[in-house]
């Protein structure tokens, strides 16, 4: 568990935003699809077969779905700004490997939702996609405000009890991890909102070469 708030807002973007990104964006389920064999029809089952059987069970479907996927990252923005269910997850190494993991697996169901680079059961409208995306990343400047204004320290008894000399102003940090939160929020919109443009551009540009063509 980092040493203080601010840190732990770092690690928070980076494991809900980042790490993801990079990880649907490699398309790691599409490769394996790809690169396993499917074996004879009479013959039994392998990797591939499973990994379809996976892709295809109704756990799946459910978690994978858009707005599944938008619920699941938005309970785990807002969820560490309630201080029992903050002071619960940095208390105990197991519970903080489990917000770690909720993240990571939150933040990537997400991102495959609206991406369309990974093969999910159930795929949005390009608007619809685009408007759940903006919305999701929007929460984290949401979040990152309310942290802001709040006047409770988040984990007071375990920043606390690590003694560390220069590091005195609990709620001061707060707020400055508050503020990453925030700004990361609106860097991910603002990058959203560009590649956006740049894709549109994009395909403006190769319908009018082949409207002339």
């Amino acid at each position: 568990m980092a040493a203080t708030f601010s840190m732990h807002a770092v690690a928070q973007l980076m494991l809900t935003i980042v790490v993801p990104v990079l990880l649907v964006q490699g398309a790691p389920v599409a490769l394996a699809l790809n690169a396993l064999q499917a074996v004879d029809p009479n013959g039994v089952p392998g990797p591939r077969e499973w990994l379809v059987s996976a892709l295809n069970s109704s756990l799946v479907r459910f978690i994978a779905h858009p707005w599944t996927a938008l619920a699941l990252l938005v309970v785990g923005v807002y969820g560490l700004c309630l201080e029992a269910v903050f002071d619960a997850a940095v208390s105990e190494h197991g519970s903080h490997m489990l917000m770690i993991g909720y993240f990571l697996v939150s933040g990537s169901l997400f991102f495959a939702a609206v991406s369309g680079v990974e093969p999910v059961p159930r795929l949005m409208p390009k608007r619809g996609r685009i408007a759940i995306l903006l919305f999701g990343l929007s929460q984290f400047v949401i979040a990152g405000l309310v942290v802001m204004n709040m006047r409770e320290v988040l984990g007071d008894v375990f920043y606390r009890s690590l003694k560390l000399s220069w590091h005195a102003d609990l709620l001061g940090d707060q707020r400055l991890g508050g503020q990453m939160i925030a700004a990361g929020g609106l860097l991910a919109v603002g990058v959203a909102l560009a590649v956006l443009i740049l894709q549109r551009r994009g395909s403006t540009a190769i319908e009018q070469r082949t409207n002339g063509a």
